[in-house]
């Protein structure tokens, strides 16, 4: 009796820890790289293991890009509830690794889009890029007419400078799955990621992008024996190892710190004031500081930008942006020398 009774105290604890930790709301948005394997379920798995929880929901549509999920009302409608601590953005399986004159017309800016949305509704949550992967031998269809699409390592390495420039430039972090499956192909070619089309993930390539999302999330290595089927125990060590070794030895690369709330209410009493004027459908926004080029933009809440300055200013100087006549919520997001403020507003 003793001895039942003290194992059942030790369950009834380890119950306790465990809903006594805060649980994570963590939003997926991306298309079929993310869906295959149902990779939030994976992590969320990873996490319950490790005595973490997390929830999840996920929008994933086949195919989908940064444009696509700019536009769907879905995604904005999902970001507004403004209760996620995480939201992931994944894009399209080629569209990262595009040359720059096609990246940066086609992609960079409704990336920036959604990365500004998800902050100004969610201003704690950190924006997590996932990083994806080259296809298994390339993309031979491209090839032809870009070489960076020719091999698995040169569109992998495409894949990911573009995307740690998003995370850069934007002050959100990367979740490098791309570069961990580099690191494992690289090291143990028997451990096949890629699924048989060669181009989306293996169970054992989702497992591996599990273990890079709970190392981001959670800041700790991955130290569990939980395992999907179909990935088998040495299989499950090196990834593990190999999520530990490229993600969390590496983890302040990977991020690039955002501020606070509290920081960013500090950085906007300093930096600017607001006065709406709904007469004239503007805003005028007075700096109590000279800076040098800063982008001022007024976004509606379907991510479409309204206005849209660039300006040096002085000290007490007015800037105003119109709303053209359109009445409602917008968000104002200000940058300068590497920092992002967003401004909920009405304009009535």
């Amino acid at each position: 009796m003793k001895k039942t009774f003290f194992v059942l105290i030790l369950c009834v604890a380890s119950l306790l820890n465990l809903s006594a930790q805060e649980v994570k709301n963590v939003l997926f948005i991306g298309n079929s790289y993310t869906h295959v394997n149902d990779l939030p379920k994976l992590v969320k798995d990873l996490s319950y293991s490790m005595g973490e929880e997390i929830y999840c929901e996920s929008i994933t549509p086949g195919g989908a890009r940064f444009l696509t999920h700019s536009q769907n009302s879905s995604v904005i409608s999902k970001l507004q509830e403004g209760h996620w601590d995480f939201v992931v953005l994944q894009g399209q399986s080629q569209e990262v690794a595009f040359p720059d004159f096609q990246f940066y017309d086609e992609v960079y800016p409704y990336a920036r889009e959604l990365d500004s949305l998800a902050k100004a509704f969610n201003p704690n949550a950190k924006v997590l890029f996932y990083m994806t992967w080259g296809y298994r031998y390339g993309d031979q269809v491209n090839c032809q007419y870009y070489p960076p699409f020719c091999t698995f390592e040169s569109m992998s390495w495409r894949l990911r400078n573009n995307y740690s420039l998003m995370a850069n430039d934007f002050s959100s972090w990367v979740s490098p799955v791309g570069a961990a499956w580099s690191y494992s192909i690289e090291n143990n070619p028997d451990i096949v990621l890629h699924s048989s089309d060669n181009s989306h993930p293996s169970i054992q390539g989702s497992y591996l992008a599990a273990c890079c999302f709970y190392i981001m999330m959670s800041g700790n290595k991955v130290e569990s024996d939980y395992l999907p089927n179909g990935v088998s125990m040495q299989e499950g060590d090196f990834l593990r190892g190999v999520a530990n070794r490229v993600v969390f030895d590496s983890i302040d690369y990977w991020k690039n710190q955002t501020s606070s709330l509290v920081e960013i209410e500090q950085l906007e009493k300093e930096v600017f004031s607001i006065n709406p004027n709904p007469a004239k459908d503007n805003v005028n926004i007075i700096f109590n500081k000279a800076l040098s080029d800063v982008c001022i933009e007024l976004i509606d809440l379907n991510s479409k930008i309204i206005d849209k300055k660039i300006v040096s200013v002085k000290e007490g100087e007015k800037i105003t942006l119109s709303s053209f006549g359109q009445k409602g919520n917008f968000i104002l997001m200000v940058n300068y020398y590497g920092k992002k403020i967003s401004k909920k507003l009405v304009i009535i």
